[in-house]
């Protein structure tokens, strides 16, 4: 069976996630691996893709997981910004 790819935009609407989630998604290996098409255009193999999707089903929504990251990325505001006030 041919592989069938996904264009990056299908990829993101299908996971209700913007540009700029996806990619740094991708930076940090939480989301499939980009295909390079061409010099400009990147996909995703569409089975990985779909087991990927379903993988994120099994994971139970945890509210207080939300909560640590939107805490901890504040704290790392507060300290560049005191930083840049040190300086």
């Amino acid at each position: 069976m041919a592989m069938r790819v996904i264009r990056f935009n299908e990829a993101a609407k299908r996971a209700g996630l913007g540009r700029s989630t996806v990619w740094a998604k991708v930076k940090s290996g939480e989301f499939p691996k980009p295909i390079r098409l061409t010099a400009r255009t990147v996909g995703f193999d569409e089975a990985e893709f779909d087991a990927f999707l379903e993988s994120r089903k099994a994971e139970p929504y945890r509210p207080s997981d939300m909560r640590q990251q939107v805490e901890a990325k504040a704290a790392r505001r507060s300290a560049r910004r005191a930083q840049g006030n040190a300086a």
